[in-house]
């Protein structure tokens, strides 16, 4: 499949219509969408989502920065977190619809200090602790692992509950 994009962009501009060789929206040609968008071309669709994948990492992607507890409240609840993590006294999770590409707001927990970055969906909760243990001037305290008695997750066990499962604990 062909499409219409512009090099290094975010975005595609359309799917080409393989029958009619017009944009599969708006039936243009190639010179109308010249017209409105310059410097486009007509690329392979799937090497045109790997340049928006790149484009995406490289205007997006941020490393953590510290945030207040409002701010950080505000994303735990403006929507269904999506990964939501705790282990001792470290927490993080991301905001479940993505910025672009598989790049999400992350948020995280470490102890009463609260970070914010854009990085993928694919990172864990030590990926993310580590990134973010970088900015403060502490060692970083031992990672202990304990099973949830309900389903056994090791990595989602809190004080009062699974964040997996359900399971409560210590009520």
């Amino acid at each position: 499949m062909k499409c219409f994009y512009v090099p290094n962009s975010t975005t595609i501009i359309d799917t080409i219509n393989p029958i009619t060789d017009l944009s599969s929206v708006d039936g243009e040609t190639l010179e109308e969408i010249q017209r409105r968008c310059p410097g486009v071309e007509v690329v392979d669709f799937d090497e045109a989502c790997e340049q928006v994948r790149a484009a995406s990492y490289a205007k997006y992607k941020s490393a953590p920065e510290e945030v207040d507890l409002e701010r950080w409240d505000e994303a735990l609840n403006c929507m269904p977190p999506m990964k939501w993590r705790g282990e001792l006294s470290t927490e993080s999770f991301m905001i479940c619809e993505a910025m672009t590409a598989d790049l999400h707001s992350i948020y995280c927990r470490i102890g009463d200090r609260y970070f914010r970055l854009c990085d993928s969906r694919n990172l864990t909760h030590g990926e993310i602790v580590s990134l973010c243990r970088g900015l403060l001037d502490e060692p970083e305290a031992p990672q202990v692992e304990e099973a949830c008695p309900s389903c056994g997750e090791k990595t989602l066990f809190m004080p009062t509950g699974c964040l997996s499962c359900g399971h409560l604990t210590g009520l």
